[in-house]
């Protein structure tokens, strides 16, 4: 068990470190601009500039800081891929096959990502449009009480952010196969220029009477991309049954 727990720590630290060589150009270049703006500034007085390019280097910090604190919302999330989470495939949306590159076909990523990711660049599931959904058979039968989706920040995401979901429905699954019937939790809309990228949306009180083992995470909309949409990391919160 206790190594069970390392090799668990030491995968989480591995795909931290990943992210910061993924995204060291980009902050790189951003420190780097930060010292000439300010020499700039000094020389100019040109303080406006400084003060914007500030404001995005601390945005950079805040994003490296959230990546080495992964699951701070301090939930435990049911629906976790690593703890026993995983994907009901007949209800789940078909993966996004990804573009040929220079280097041949890069294999697709399936929607196990959604649920065992680490939101760093290009580190999600993709399905084709702009409406979809994501079936989730939960580690234990829970009273759903929250869910907590995550996207890759606006300033990090560049070409990505019309990706990104937006209006969202999660439904609680009763029953199986034809008698199956789904149960509306909750709606919510994920704010993509939001001040956090993990965005946690609360199941009402009324909804509580029930409790859930599967759930379906239903994308209406996103914003603005026709072709695909993105999903990082989807979080599913409650108390066991």
């Amino acid at each position: 068990m206790q190594l069970q727990r390392i090799h668990k720590r030491f995968h989480d630290l591995e795909s931290r470190l990943r992210w910061v060589e993924q995204n060291y150009d980009m902050l790189s270049k951003t420190f780097q601009e930060d010292d000439s703006v300010w020499e700039d500034a000094s020389s100019t007085g040109n303080i406006a500039r400084f003060i914007k390019t500030s404001q995005e280097v601390k945005f950079m910090a805040e994003e490296c800081t959230k990546q080495c604190m992964k699951d701070r919302n301090w939930r435990r999330d049911f629906a976790f891929f690593n703890t026993g989470g995983d994907i009901i495939s007949d209800i789940t949306s078909k993966s996004m096959q990804p573009a040929t590159d220079s280097l041949g076909i890069r294999s697709p990523v399936g929607p196990e990502m959604a649920i065992s990711g680490d939101a760093s660049s290009g580190a999600c599931w993709a399905f084709p449009g702009a409406v979809g959904q994501i079936g989730i058979r939960l580690r234990r039968r829970i009273v759903v009480q929250a869910v907590t989706i995550e996207h890759i920040g606006a300033k990090l995401a560049q070409n990505e952010i019309a990706s990104a979901p937006k209006d969202f429905e999660l439904y609680g699954i009763e029953g199986d196969g034809e008698d199956a019937a789904n149960l509306l939790l909750l709606q919510g809309f994920y704010n993509i220029t939001g001040p956090s990228t993990m965005q946690t949306f609360e199941v009402k009180e009324a909804n509580f009477q029930s409790a859930h083992q599967k759930v379906v995470l239903k994308i209406t909309s996103n914003h603005g991309n026709p072709e695909f949409t993105c999903l990082y990391r989807v979080r599913v919160h409650g108390k066991e049954a």
